[in-house]
């Protein structure tokens, strides 16, 4: 796992976590030394508001970029080592594993903003506080799939 997580160069797994990093650093945080440590605790991230109370939105954007860019890199290399029996002429191009990364953060960020629909979930729905939180600063920043706040 941590082979394929942080040290593997085939395929692809050195791009999603540059994209991931490029992504995080629009939030003006420095991206933490990769490990599987890091990988495996990212739900224990603990960035504070003015060193004081915990950054709930943050501390989220961290846990869901993070976890699923792992599981971006573990899908598309089983993919590889299954499906294309590990053949090097088969490794994903650089514009595939953008498209695949930039894909599933925008999933991520639509689902989220689906079941914030307190209209649709009731009191199941996360709360649109939380979703703002989490990605608002990256939506006023990027274009993920053309969804803007």
């Amino acid at each position: 796992l941590d082979h394929i997580l942080t040290d593997c160069k085939v395929p692809g797994q050195e791009m999603i976590w540059k994209l991931t990093k490029a992504l995080w650093e629009k939030t003006g945080k420095l991206w933490p030394d990769l490990s599987i440590g890091i990988v495996l605790g990212c739900g224990l991230a603990n960035y504070l508001v003015d060193n004081k109370l915990p950054d709930t939105g943050l501390n989220r954007l961290f846990l869901v970029l993070v976890s699923e860019a792992a599981y971006l890199i573990w899908k598309i290399h089983c993919e590889w080592k299954i499906k294309h029996e590990g053949r090097l002429d088969k490794c994903p191009s650089a514009p595939e594993v953008t498209a695949k990364w930039r894909s599933t953060i925008s999933k991520s960020i639509q689902f989220e903003i689906i079941v914030s629909d307190t209209g649709r979930f009731k009191h199941k729905a996360i709360p649109v506080k939380l979703v703002e939180q989490t990605w608002g600063k990256l939506l006023r920043t990027e274009n993920l799939r053309g969804l803007r706040m």
